[in-house]
């Protein structure tokens, strides 16, 4: 029951930051969540990420108003947020592709961010 009460919360957490926003998310802004990411060591925020391990053409959508590209939301920590932030994506990438990171592992170690840029 508990597992089912932190997804809750994890959804509605996710919707009220989206009617706070009042726009859709953008690559190199983190989104804050109220409540841990479930069964996470302490993620706290959200990375939209392009969907690029789906085909292109399910990635965007084109319609009578306008395109639309669907994302993954990569759970993070508060450092990697920061480094999305003040680097942007393309870097924040690089790091994690350089520290072997499984953004899927919801109970990996936060990013070592000596010599990125943050202190």
């Amino acid at each position: 029951m508990a597992a089912a009460v932190d997804m809750l919360d994890f959804v509605m957490s996710c919707a009220a930051r989206y009617a706070q926003q009042g726009r859709l998310l953008s690559w190199d802004e983190p989104v804050r969540l109220d409540v841990d990411e479930p069964s996470s060591s302490g993620m706290r925020f959200l990375l939209p990420t392009p969907a690029a391990l789906f085909e292109e053409d399910f990635q965007f959508a084109t319609g009578p108003t306008g395109e639309t590209n669907f994302c993954l939301l990569v759970p993070a920590y508060e450092v990697e947020a920061d480094l999305l932030a003040s680097r942007g994506p393309e870097h924040l990438f690089d790091v994690l592709e350089e520290q072997d990171v499984d953004v899927s592992d919801l109970r990996r170690s936060a990013l070592r961010i000596r010599g990125h840029g943050l202190t």
